[in-house]
This record gives structure tokens, C-alpha cells and sequence, in this order.
């Protein structure tokens, strides 16, 4: 239900977002999780990144699009089940629910370009000012970071590293995220947000830094999570 945590049938874990009555996907789409809508579809994983080594890494080397099948999917096979009300559906995050979720919720600006790199001070970890990161705070590109280690050369297991305050994992690194919001002025680009395994710089790391990319391209540094939103029916 609205702003209680919720695991599906398929163990996919939700937390509330802070100020919403959305739920937020606890960690990425794994692969194990995006291999089963494959099989369901009868559909092959064409840019299967080579860094995806176990089933509990994240999914990576698929388009905005091809997120929001799955979403469609996921939706739809959670409603034929008689698992999901009238009214709630699955979808990936907008720009500012997923600042929610890594805490940064004084965002007044009108859209992501405005937002982005407004805030200069915090990250999506704990404690959110903390550079360069705590230990165990993401996973990010850390033989470039003075001071910061991480146990991966590539992507890690959703749960690899610490969540965040609001229990969200890799927020701030691992795969960056898909977001729904376009891009303003390329009407075929998509926000992305966070940071990823190829990320060292400060500035990249901050929680209001936004990226875009065309809605059909895949790219092997880029997953996403899933949303739960509650509508009236």
C-alpha cells in the first residue's frame, strides 16, 4: 500500500520515498530479475555488458526504452497474478523522486537542466557531505579517488555496499540510473542520475548532477530502478 514497504513475488524490494507515496526500488534491476522478463518475452539481452558476472549485479546495456518495457511488463504480469491493486503500477523514477531517495528534496529549480549541479555539497550517501566517500559508500571508479577504495573493478551486487539513510543501495554509484524525465531542449534524450563504476570526480559523485542520453541508446555504465506508484483507480 502508499508509503509502506512492499516485496513483489519476485523479491524485489520497496521502500517509501521521503515526502511521497511512491516506493522506490531498495536496490538496480538485477540481472537476475531482467533475464526473467527475457525468458518470459522469449527476448535475448543484446548488449549484455561482459562485467555483468553473476546474477545479483545490476542490469546495464539497455536503452530508456527497454526499461520502461520492462516496467510494462513487470505491471502487468504482477496484476495478472492478482498482485498488484487497481490504480499502482510499476515505472522508473522521475528526476526529483529520485533526489528524494538519496535526500536531496530542496530542488525548487523548474526542471533537471535547471536542477542540475545547484547543490554542491551533497552526495547520496551517509554522512551526505562526506568527500572523498565513507568506506563502503558506493562504487565508483576508486583508484582515481585519493583516499577511497572499493573491492570492484566493474559493477558489484546490488548490495555490495551500505544503503543510504532511507535504505536505497548504490544511489550513488554501481550503474547510473534512468530517470523519466526528458531532457529539456533534446526531446529525444532521457535523465539519467548518480553516478556509476567509471565515476572519480567530485562533481560527477553529487547527488544534483545530472546526465542525458538519447532514449535509445544503450550504454554499458547505465541501469535503472524500479518505481511503485498508487493511483485512484
Amino acid at each position: 500500500k502508499p508509503g509502506a514497504p512492499h516485496t513483489n513475488s519476485i523479491g524485489m524490494e520497496f521502500k517509501p520515498v521521503p515526502g511521497s507515496a511512491t516506493l522506490l526500488a531498495a536496490t538496480e534491476v538485477t540481472a537476475r530479475v531482467y533475464e526473467l522478463y527475457l525468458k518470459a518475452g522469449n527476448q535475448t539481452w543484446t548488449d549484455k555488458p561482459a562485467h555483468i558476472t553473476t546474477p545479483e549485479h545490476p542490469v546495464a546495456g539497455i536503452t530508456w526504452k527497454q526499461a520502461g518495457e520492462f516496467c510494462d511488463w513487470l505491471t502487468r504480469s504482477q496484476k495478472d497474478a492478482g498482485l498488484l491493486p487497481e490504480g499502482a503500477s510499476y515505472r522508473m523514477p522521475t528526476d526529483k523522486e529520485w533526489s528524494a531517495a538519496a535526500g536531496l528534496s530542496d530542488e525548487p529549480e523548474p526542471d533537471p537542466k535547471a536542477r542540475d549541479g545547484k547543490n554542491t555539497t551533497h552526495f547520496p550517501w551517509s554522512p551526505p557531505t562526506a568527500w572523498p566517500p565513507p568506506a563502503r559508500a558506493a562504487n565508483l571508479d576508486a583508484p582515481k579517488i585519493p583516499g577511497y577504495s572499493d573491492s570492484t573493478a566493474y559493477t558489484c551486487a546490488v548490495t555490495t555496499n551500505s544503503p543510504n539513510d532511507f535504505g536505497f543501495y548504490e544511489l550513488g554509484g554501481n550503474v547510473s540510473e534512468w530517470c523519466l524525465d526528458p531532457w529539456p531542449d533534446a526531446p529525444n534524450d532521457r535523465v539519467y542520475r548518480g553516478a556509476s563504476w567509471l565515476s572519480s570526480e567530485r562533481e560527477e559523485c553529487l547527488t544534483s548532477n545530472r546526465s542525458h542520453a538519447p532514449f535509445d541508446a544503450p550504454r554499458g555504465s547505465i541501469g535503472f530502478r524500479c518505481a511503485l506508484e498508487f493511483r485512484q483507480p
